[in-house]
């Protein structure tokens, strides 16, 4: 104890690492709701040591994009991508994402994230998993 200051007083403080687009995204998630960036990661935190699961969301809301009829599912998800990437050409994304938005099952995202890595039209820079997203760059969009 400090002298002092009582027990229940003290704050302990943690440090976050991320990388740019980890912390530009927290930024944008932190603005878009009116809060400090420190002031979300707080929150966030607050939450860890609940008894009740917490659902993770992604940082950036994802833009919806519509598939027409004549639309394949490569091509829509490469729509999906183009839409939701950054400046740098990288999207974050897990399965539930692109299968809420564009209304396919989880496996058809993956077999197709898979095709469009082998035809170089996406590279992976990060693979996802444990409520992580995955990181991706679009390399040629259609």
């Amino acid at each position: 104890m400090i002298i002092g200051v009582e027990e229940r007083e003290l704050i302990y403080r943690f440090t976050v690492r991320c990388n740019r687009a980890e912390n530009a995204r927290i930024e944008r998630m932190a603005k878009a709701k009116g809060m400090t960036a420190n002031a979300l990661v707080q929150q966030h935190f607050g939450t860890l040591l609940e008894k009740k699961p917490v659902e993770s969301s992604p940082a950036t809301p994802a833009v919806a994009v519509d598939i027409r009829e004549d639309q394949s599912i490569p091509d829509a998800v490469m729509a999906w991508m183009v839409k939701n990437m950054n400046p740098r050409g990288e999207v974050s994304v897990n399965a539930k994402m692109i299968s809420d938005s564009l209304g396919i099952e989880p496996v058809k995202y993956y077999k197709t994230a898979s095709r469009l890595t082998l035809s170089k039209q996406i590279k992976l820079i990060r693979k996802g998993g444990q409520g992580a997203l995955s990181v991706y760059q679009v390399l040629r969009a259609f």
